[in-house]
């Protein structure tokens, strides 16, 4: 049976095979959480999830022969270590990280700052809309909201292992 929809619950929970399409073009193909948690390009892991994942433009800073250094664009001083099974960007290069909102982690130690703008609390978890530099805020999954409000300052952590990278000009995705 083929069923066509855009809404998100729909697609997750009724489908066995996903045919994601762009202006006509198949983008990719795939089981509900393999197109989840294993994306091809920017398109797909933006379009499959929901809440959406969370794009941070990145600087590539150092490399070895499968490991990378990462900097943040939008929090200067903030470097995620990455490891890569293919080939490595070249320095300098300009790239984007995917975080999901459930991959980022309160009152991270070496974390970012940012500020509380929304907590959307929905019961046995909550979603908090952070500035971070950028028009769009992120989306933090939290599971213990305790005493969290609007404009109280935050320390996120990003876990490295859950942390997707594309390459900033064509959308794919460097693995």
């Amino acid at each position: 049976m083929v069923y066509m929809t855009h809404n998100q619950v729909e697609t997750m929970t009724l489908a066995d095979r996903i045919v994601v399409l762009r202006a006509g073009r198949i983008e990719q193909v795939g089981a509900p959480m393999e197109l989840y948690e294993d994306p091809d390009n920017l398109f797909v892991a933006g379009f499959i999830g929901s809440p959406k994942m969370n794009f941070l433009p990145v600087t590539l800073v150092s490399s070895s022969a499968s490991d990378i250094v990462v900097r943040l664009d939008d929090f200067p001083t903030a470097t995620i270590p990455l490891s890569l099974k293919g080939a490595v960007p070249g320095l300098g290069d300009k790239l984007m990280l995917g975080v999901r909102p459930e991959h980022f982690k309160l009152h991270s130690a070496e974390g970012l700052s940012v500020r509380l703008d929304v907590l959307e609390n929905l019961g046995a978890s909550s979603f908090a809309y952070v500035q971070h530099g950028r028009d769009e805020p992120l989306t933090i999954e939290i599971r213990e909201v305790k005493n969290l409000k609007a404009g109280n300052s935050l320390k996120i952590g990003i876990d490295p292992s859950r942390a997707l990278l594309f390459d900033a000009s064509s959308g794919l995705r460097i693995r």
